[in-house]
């Protein structure tokens, strides 16, 4: 047993036979157990005959085992008494992870070994399940993303796994087929009984007073020899130059870099992790701002979709403007070369580590589970594997070694299906040397370090000046490694303005959750305001940033529904469509500099000096108490979106003056969402045979989860169910 210790928590290292790890992280702090579990097989080790099996199965280990109904199994469990649970499949790995409350750890922990052990795999539920999967997979051809990454397959030389797309659909899923449900019973005995093994456990406390339970518990699926599976990929090979073009069912256009590279991959996620934090950085003579200048790109996108014994791929996607990307190569190798030099500073490394840190501070115990599980443990700041996997993504770009799509609606003749159809063609054009110089290009790039310093910080003020009012408090017990602040505007039309708040402040959430700092915009009866939350070291910095972003006026936009993605913006607008059905649109133009405000900073007020009196100034004290603001009833119908997709939203208003009250309200609309979820996903999903999904608005991120629910982020409590029609 090895003792790997940091400020704050425990890893110990446990062999618990031959092919399975154990790290426990005692962490006294945390407040909830969690696992995260990883198997060493994947898509790639599926049946070739059965494409999509790997996550068919892992579907289908959630629909009952052996000693646990599907009532009564692990997800049922977790999520009746307010805890987190999923899985994913990836090329060479499916993964499983859930969050409890300690008094029930070991029973879901008993639930997880059952089903993946023992699952029942009955007839019935194939049925139902691969229905499942073939609307998911209808969805996955609409999918602007998962589209752009097959494209990759479509250039590879010669023949490999990353080929094939992985999810499956009802012809591929040939269950029909009498030899079927024995490859499938064959391939779980290897995926998950006989592979490889990786569980990480959080847990508050000492190992001493768990091991015994975990243990046992863990007996049956560590009890049979497993072993590395052997599997040589061939080499991720494409053609020199190599451009495409590509169709996407969007009025958007894409300009797209897949950067295949052989080895070295281990340090390709993180790599895009810093990269993508790199690049949105809001300096004056960075590459997006230069990229926007050239009018290339208005936003950049970094990924790494595929990493697999030593492989991976590095996947940039800018989102297109007007003007012809003759030049963006050059300038993007440039700014490369100069960023790698900057990362291997000793100035970088610690900011980096110092970030790590952040992020790791506020991460809950499941999170802390899965940075583990992935090798992110010790934080170091930046690895030698993401340096590795830097130069050989640099070595790739100048040997002409990655793919160029160009993906938008205009229509292309060519089709290419392996697993996934896909509308794409050849561009024919010579090849373009990516170092070819351009006029622009020879300018350095700033890349220095990425986010304003304490010393950027120009003005510093005491709490004790006459000239504003700073409502500070730390309450009893609040943790002294946070800090948060709140910032209220009176304004005349709050629900307008939140969207206004929230469109203008989308480019810097990135940037700021790198450092662990998160905000939420909440209207009120005629106020509208912004809780930040991040480290008590650097919170103040990040909000002087943001009110710089708020110096000039938010305008607002008309509402256009003309994509897949029309689903989202309407939810944007969900709280004035609900109380008033004919609202259109947004204020026009709010000063928010000119508006009466407060602030409240809770947490140390050292911290709070940070802030600069340019904006301390302009706070005031303001009664918030106004007349109520106007329900929702009755039944609206709005049909403003460019969508095949159908979204029920049941409102139920539950108005709450007071941030106090309000903090109530989401604990108990939070509650009686999870019990609620369990039982409409099994009507709607496990019964019927059909995905149903869930656009969910909150903290400012819009994204598809399986069905659940969730409390809007002010006063209601909002059911929101989408049907992913085939």
């Amino acid at each position: 047993m090895q003792d790997i210790h940091s400020p704050t928590a425990q890893l110990l290292e446990i062999e618990l036979a031959s092919g399975c790890q154990l790290h426990v992280l005692e962490a006294a702090d945390a407040q909830q157990c969690a696992l995260a579990l990883s198997l060493a097989a994947g898509s790639h080790h599926e049946p070739a005959a059965h494409l999509g099996m790997a996550h068919f199965l892992e579907h289908l280990v959630f629909r009952g085992s052996c000693n646990y109904a599907l009532d009564d199994g692990l997800m049922a469990f977790v999520q009746r008494n307010g805890g987190h649970v999923n899985a994913k499949t990836q090329a060479c790995e499916t993964l499983f992870h859930f969050q409890a409350k300690p008094s029930l750890f070991v029973d879901a922990l008993k639930r997880l070994v059952d089903m993946l052990v023992s699952p029942r795999l009955e007839d019935a539920m194939l049925v139902t399940e691969r229905e499942v999967l073939n609307e998911e997979f209808h969805l996955y051809c609409r999918a602007p993303q998962i589209l752009m990454d097959a494209a990759l397959g479509f250039c590879l030389l010669g023949e490999h796994a990353l080929q094939q797309f992985y999810a499956g659909n009802r012809q591929t899923l040939s269950i029909e087929d009498p030899s079927f449900a024995a490859s499938l019973r064959t391939f779980h005995q290897m995926a998950y009984l006989r592979t490889k093994l990786n569980i990480v456990l959080v847990i508050p406390g000492c190992w001493d007073n768990w091991q015994e339970q975990v243990l046992a518990a863990l007996q049956p699926l560590i009890c049979q020899p497993r072993h590395e599976q052997s599997q040589t990929l061939p080499r991720l090979a494409v053609p020199a130059g190599c451009e495409i073009k590509l169709e996407l069912p969007i009025n958007e256009l894409f300009f797209v870099l897949h950067i295949p590279i052989n080895s070295c991959a281990e340090g390709l996620q993180e790599l895009a992790e810093k990269m993508q934090h790199a690049l949105v950085l809001r300096f004056a003579q960075s590459f997006l701002d230069y990229a926007q200048k050239q009018r290339w790109c208005s936003a950049i996108a970094v990924r790494a979709p595929y990493v697999a014994h030593g492989q991976g791929v590095l996947t940039l996607e800018f989102k297109r403007l007007s003007a012809d990307l003759d030049g963006i190569l050059p300038a993007f190798r440039q700014w490369l070369e100069q960023w790698r030099e900057q990362l291997r500073s000793p100035e970088q490394q610690a900011y980096e580590l110092q970030a790590q840190l952040r992020r790791w501070s506020r991460a809950d115990s499941l999170h802390k589970a899965q940075q583990i599980l992935t090798g992110c443990w010790p934080l170091q700041g930046v690895t030698a594997e993401c340096l590795a996997a830097l130069d050989r993504v640099i070595d790739a770009l100048d040997s002409n070694a990655f793919v160029q799509v160009h993906a938008g609606p205009e229509q292309v003749v060519g089709v290419y299906d392996a697993g996934l159809p896909l509308n794409v063609e050849r561009v024919s054009q010579g090849r373009r040397d990516i170092m070819s110089p351009t006029e622009e290009g020879n300018a350095p790039f700033i890349v220095g370090l990425t986010v304003p310093t304490e010393n950027m910080c120009e003005q510093r003020t005491a709490l004790s000046s006459t000239d504003y009012v700073l409502t500070q408090y730390q309450p009893l017990g609040f943790p002294k490694d946070i800090a948060v602040c709140y910032w209220g505007w009176v304004v005349d039309d709050p629900n307008g303005v939140e969207q206004a708040l929230q469109a203008r402040l989308a480019s810097l959430v990135e940037q700021f959750s790198y450092n662990a700092v998160h905000w939420q915009v909440e209207a009120l009866p005629g106020h509208v305001f912004l809780r930040i939350t991040g480290p008590a070291d650097y919170l103040a910095m990040a909000i002087n940033q943001i009110l710089t972003e708020l110096e000039q006026p938010l305008v607002g936009e008309t509402f256009v529904a003309s994509s897949p993605f029309a689903l989202r913006r309407l939810l944007q607008r969900l709280p004035g469509l609900l109380v008033n059905a004919d609202t259109q649109g947004v204020t026009a133009e709010t000063a928010l500099p000119s508006q009466p405000q407060a602030a409240l900073w809770l947490g140390d007020a050292k911290n709070a000096m940070q802030l600069s009196s340019f904006y301390l100034k302009r706070l005031k004290n303001l009664s918030i108490v106004k007349d109520a603001q106007p329900l929702a009833a009755g039944w609206h119908q709005v049909s403003a979106c460019a969508t095949d997709d159908a979204l029920l939203i049941v409102h139920i208003p539950l108005p709450a003056i007071g941030m106090l009250e309000q903090d109530r309200m989401r604990v108990i609309n939070k509650i009686f969402a999870q019990h609620f979820q369990s039982v409409l996903q099994r009507r709607l999903r496990d019964e019927l045979g059909e995905l149903w999904s869930n656009l969910v608005y909150e903290h400012q991120a819009v994204f598809l989860s399986d069905c659940s629910i969730t409390c809007s982020p002010s006063w209601n409590l909002t059911l929101l169910t989408t049907r992913v029609s085939s």
